[in-house]
């Protein structure tokens, strides 16, 4: 990882300063597990509340806390729309509240 990466004050814009090197993503198979465990409960007709430690929605994030977004938000959030029956979600990597729709 380069320092132009890692520098969540630096001069990458918007959403990129969240590459930093104490950020992070999920992986294909925690992926793979999370819509599972929707699709599973999905069929059971259960509704489900996800919790994360870092932040998976741009817009809970004030501009200068961007680098506490998680590095691959975009696939999660994909994942939770998809499965249509996330019915709220909790981050905490930020000692601020912030809320979004999702």
């Amino acid at each position: 990882m380069s320092q132009q990466w890692n520098n969540p004050y630096g001069e990458l814009g918007n959403t990129s300063r969240r590459f930093v090197a104490y950020g992070g993503g999920v992986g294909a198979g925690q992926l793979r597990w999370l819509q599972d465990e929707l699709s599973d409960a999905k069929c059971k007709g259960q509704r489900c509340v996800v919790f994360s430690h870092c932040t998976f929605h741009p817009e809970t994030l004030p501009a200068v806390s961007v680098s506490c977004l998680m590095w691959n938000f975009e696939e999660v959030l994909a994942v939770l729309r998809a499965a249509g029956n996330v019915v709220a979600t909790f981050a905490g990597a930020l000692a601020s509240s912030a809320a979004a729709s999702a």
